[in-house]
């Protein structure tokens, strides 16, 4: 017995949150990516720089790695909290933009059509993104999966903290 499927994505019921299209998923996909390598290249040079002084301060190579392995895990916080926080956070047309959103022609609005705070940039992105639903894969990829078949083109932490993805 097979299970039907649902629709892949159906016309929304109202194509506007606050008189703005909603965007696409494949958009959504794209400016993830874009903050992932923003990300990545942010990591980059003080992760290469913290493993250099603890190679050469360290002759077993079993220390090193535990170290390095520490560094890594200190810099994700160090670098992601203020890169959301701050760039979601701007004013006027920017704000609820990541520079991968930015660069997609896309941003998060609040439902209530309050500006992005950084307080609110980072419940949105660390806590309930990140920490709530990237617990367990499965439902971090239902998340991400999520608005190809939404009305409203919202993911599940959208609708957790009641926001929308639209067209800048």
């Amino acid at each position: 017995m097979s299970v039907p499927m649902p629709p892949f994505a159906p016309e929304p019921q109202s194509q506007y949150a606050h008189g703005t299209p909603y965007s696409s998923w494949r958009r959504r996909v794209a400016a993830y990516l874009v903050d992932f390598l923003v990300l990545l290249a942010l990591y980059g040079v003080p992760l290469a720089a913290s493993w250099v002084a603890i190679y050469a301060v360290t002759d077993d190579d079993a220390t090193a790695e535990s170290w390095s392995a520490i560094a890594l895990y200190a810099l994700i916080p160090i670098v992601t909290l203020p890169y959301y926080a701050l760039t979601m956070r701007r004013g006027g047309a920017r704000n609820g933009q990541t520079w991968g959103k930015q660069a997609l022609g896309i941003r998060v609005v609040r439902q209530t059509g309050e500006p992005v705070t950084g307080g609110f940039a980072l419940l949105r992105e660390m806590l309930v993104k990140n920490l709530l639903l990237g617990i367990c894969g499965i439902v971090q990829l239902i998340d991400f999966l999520w608005p190809m078949w939404d009305d409203y083109r919202q993911s599940l932490h959208d609708k957790i903290v009641s926001t929308f993805v639209v067209r800048a």
